[in-house]
């Protein structure tokens, strides 16, 4: 029996699990079809889950978002090479809620911004994996949760 490091199962599980929440007729359609993702925090885990993220058959990294400019463009060659998809590269979240051809959001950025961009990704329709701790404080949690 092959060990997986738990990492890496985290990782692939919730790519599984963020593919599995679109209707399976979305899943496997046409690649133009396929759910759209923008990675908000493209360091450290969010560089990860673009690579994991575009290698899957069901998604596509169409945008990759961070502050520091200066890290976009290796996150933009890794979803390339990953998927073949060139991503758009933004440094403002706001422009990428703002986009509505994505349709999820992935947000690995630093903790203190999980909850504030989680809440504006969900007010702005888009569907949300966030990394953990989801929030600091009782009432972002419950506010993510609302």
């Amino acid at each position: 029996m092959r060990l997986i490091p738990r990492r890496r199962f985290l990782i692939q599980s919730a790519a599984a699990a963020a593919v599995a929440s679109v209707p399976l007729s979305r899943a496997l359609a046409a690649p133009g079809e396929r759910v759209q993702l923008a990675v908000i925090g493209v360091r450290g885990m969010g560089f990860g889950h673009v690579k994991s993220f575009s290698g899957l058959p069901g998604a596509a990294v169409a945008t990759v978002c961070d502050v520091d400019e200066s890290v976009l463009a290796r996150a933009a060659e890794a979803a390339r090479s990953a998927g073949g998809r060139d991503p758009k590269q933004v440094s403002d979240f706001r422009r990428v809620l703002d986009d509505k051809a994505i349709d999820a959001v992935v947000i690995a950025t630093p903790h203190h911004w999980h909850a504030p961009i989680a809440v504006a990704a969900m007010q702005a329709g888009k569907d949300v994996y966030v990394e953990k701790p989801a929030s600091h404080v009782f009432r972002e949690g419950r506010l993510i949760a609302d």
